[in-house]
């Protein structure tokens, strides 16, 4: 692990904070007592100065050999989506040999058995779905192009999602999209 060892614990700066959170029964209503904090993290942060709760415990659990991460946005979702085109939470991949519609061809590209690729360029992590098409000249990087989605030629898609049955026109130039 990455930390510094302390007399009292570890401090770790390596973690992620998934935000799931698990308490006794009491707390949600000391929650609910002080309304003006809107946030977990800030009323955790008030049990540990309040003098009234010194008593109160908090345990953390690490999880060391599996993956865990909390989407609440659209930034969050394409980092999870880029872990796991990554393989970063393998077994849970696009081409499990349970869901058969997706080839690995290394680099984190998954293709569809039904996507057609004409000579576009397909960088890192990308996913295409079932029967979308990809131009000529076109390039794709950091992206999942979803289900019958037709991208023309000398397309850019770069940290983007593309959902299902979208067209491309040529030319155009995507990116965090």
């Amino acid at each position: 692990s990455s930390g510094i060892n302390a007399e009292y614990g570890d401090f770790r700066y390596d973690l992620m904070n998934t935000y799931v959170i698990i308490c006794e029964a009491h707390v949600p209503s000391r929650f609910g007592d002080h309304f003006d904090i809107q946030e977990m993290e800030s009323f955790i942060k008030n049990i540990i100065g309040d003098e009234e709760l010194c008593s109160e415990t908090i345990y953390m659990h690490t999880l060391d050999h599996s993956y865990a991460a909390r989407v609440c946005n659209l930034w969050t979702y394409h980092s999870v989506t880029q872990d796991i085109m990554g393989r970063w939470v393998y077994p849970v991949v696009p081409d499990r040999p349970s869901h058969d519609k997706y080839i690995y061809r290394g680099d984190g590209v998954y293709l569809s058995h039904s996507a057609k690729n004409y000579k576009a360029q397909i960088d890192k992590n990308v996913i295409v779905g079932p029967e979308s098409t990809l131009g000529r000249e076109s390039r794709v990087s950091d992206s999942v192009i979803g289900s019958r989605c037709e991208i023309k030629s000398d397309v850019h898609i770069t940290n983007s999602h593309v959902w299902d049955e979208v067209t491309i026109e040529s030319g155009c130039r995507i990116d965090g999209a």
